[in-house]
């Protein structure tokens, strides 16, 4: 539980603004452990989807 604290902690200090858009790109695969917690989806195409995100 202590590292879904401090990922979610470290992902809310990407939007610090109303205007302010963040993705957050979780590599390490000890993450899908607790995916739900994190509110994650895992996606197989992270770049694409990452690019999706910035040009909405």
């Amino acid at each position: 539980m202590p590292a879904v604290r401090k990922i979610r902690q470290a992902i809310g200090r990407l939007i610090r603004t109303e205007t302010d858009r963040g993705m957050a790109v979780i590599i390490d695969s000890r993450a899908a452990r607790n995916a739900r917690q994190l509110g994650a989806v895992p996606t197989d195409d992270p770049v694409g989807d990452a690019a999706r995100f910035f040009s909405e």
